[in-house]
């Protein structure tokens, strides 16, 4: 009986360190888990923080205004000091207005400074389109090719009909309200205005669901 009692006694004795073992092996197994945890998020959020390089947009020749193909800016890329060219804006309307000042291309957006009003415009280029999207008008305009929308922007408002025709009117303060209807077709990311009795034809840019009249598009030669 005394043999067996001390058989017993080592059979335990033995199993003791096993379990410490056992015990120490899980916890460095946890910690290891808990370090590739923390490996692994950091690396994912430095990869999701990580600036995305885009290629230098350039701007080279003359764009013109979409909306009546009269006036438009005319970029000449030269390395100024936080500048990237010198650009000639020329508006035609009742009488020629033209302006000439330096420009720089910051991502995506064009700046273009006016040294005498000491302000800057900023226009977005967007395939090849160049457009303000502060002057976007309020009013969604829907994916389909005729729509009953109302479109405003300060003192000027298009109203859309879903039968094609459209009226235009703008609030002056030499002219009062004045008020001019025709057809519009849809082609794209454009509406075509035709006004009634004119010949001449009228262009709308839609971007992101909003009408505007003051972007520029690219001169293809």
């Amino acid at each position: 009986m005394k043999i067996q009692t001390s058989k017993k006694c080592r059979i335990e004795s033995n199993k003791k360190p096993l379990s410490l073992r056992s015990k120490r092996l899980k916890m460095i197994i946890c910690i290891l888990l808990i370090l590739i945890l923390i490996v692994g998020f950091y690396t994912a959020y430095s990869l999701l923080n990580k600036p995305v390089l885009v290629p230098k947009v350039t701007l080279n020749g003359r764009y013109f205004s979409l909306y009546d193909n009269k006036g438009y800016i005319e970029f000449n890329e030269e390395k100024l000091k936080n500048y990237d060219g010198i650009y000639k804006r020329v508006i035609e309307s009742k009488s020629i207005y033209c302006i000439e000042d330096k420009y720089r291309v910051e991502g995506n957006m064009l700046i273009l400074l006016d040294s005498l009003l000491r302000k800057e415009s900023k226009y977005l280029i967007y395939k090849d389109y160049l457009i303000p999207t502060n002057l976007c008008f309020e009013g969604v305009i829907p994916n389909e090719e005729t729509f009953n929308v109302n479109c405003s922007r300060d003192n000027i408002e298009y109203i859309f009909k879903d039968d094609g025709t459209f009226i235009k009117k703008e609030d002056s303060i030499d002219t009062g309200i004045r008020s001019v209807s025709g057809t519009y077709e849809r082609n794209g990311e454009l509406i075509i205005l035709k006004i009634d009795g004119e010949d001449e034809e009228f262009k709308l840019m839609i971007y992101k669901n909003k009408i505007n009249d003051c972007a520029y598009k690219k001169e293809l030669k």
